[in-house]
């Protein structure tokens, strides 16, 4: 019966660190595993030993928000359906940014900060954990067989686009777009990126789509420059 009430009590712990970190997260802070203990009224010693760093706890929080495992996603899913496999990826991994928004636009913005600035504090939430590239990897895993390997990296690339707490940011912020409509928009531009990497793929390798570098745009002549010419 001790060692029940001992398991509870840890349980207990360990969802009131998880519910301090969404709660200052969603107020805009982002905060340090012992100022998540502090708002949790544990001791910082007791926090590290459930968390052992600002990565493990971010995690908890992700598995909090988005409990669902890859498998279950997409367990209905055709593997040779590329369309249809990413409309799940998006629909379980993207639609939640705009589900809470609050706590994607702290991410975006402290991503943003840690990309300026070098110095940038790692032991605040939320950290780098390569989740995104995973769920995309679960994603498209089955179909990398029917792309080329450039095709397939390209369309991974694109897909980290649409999936992201920039998402928020650009769709909301930048575009002024209710919620559902940007669902509407990053469900769009996901397939539109499965249809054009499947067409890049039927096309021979002479005809794909190759990177070129971009020239400089011609100055216009003008009567000055004309003049200094015929000198």
């Amino acid at each position: 019966m001790l060692d029940t009430g001992r398991t509870n009590q840890k349980r207990r712990t360990r969802a009131a660190l998880v519910k301090a970190a969404l709660e200052l997260l969603r107020a805009g802070s982002s905060p340090t595993v012992s100022e998540v203990a502090h708002a949790a009224l544990v001791s910082p010693a007791t926090a590290y030993r459930y968390f052992p760093s600002a990565r493990a706890l971010w995690s908890a929080v992700l598995a909090e928000i988005s409990p669902v495992t890859p498998d279950e996603v997409f367990a209905e899913v055709a593997d040779d359906d590329a369309e249809a496999r990413v409309d799940a990826l998006i629909r379980a991994v993207g639609f939640r940014v705009f589900d809470d928004e609050a706590l994607w636009r702290t991410a975006a913005r402290l991503m943003h900060d840690r990309a300026s600035d070098t110095r940038a504090d790692e032991e605040r939430i939320p950290v780098p954990t390569g989740k995104r590239l995973r769920w995309i990897e679960h994603a498209l895993g089955p179909v990398e067989g029917s792309l080329p390997p450039a095709v397939h990296r390209r369309l991974s690339m694109a897909l980290a686009l649409v999936i992201g707490a920039e998402t928020v940011l650009a769709l909301r912020e930048v575009c002024g777009l209710p919620s559902a409509e940007a669902k509407d928009v990053v469900l769009w531009a996901g397939r539109a990126l499965v249809r054009a990497a499947q067409a890049e793929a039927q096309r021979g390798p002479s005809e794909r789509t190759r990177s070129k570098p971009v020239r400089a745009a011609k100055r216009p002549r003008t009567p000055a420059r004309a003049a200094k010419r015929k000198r």
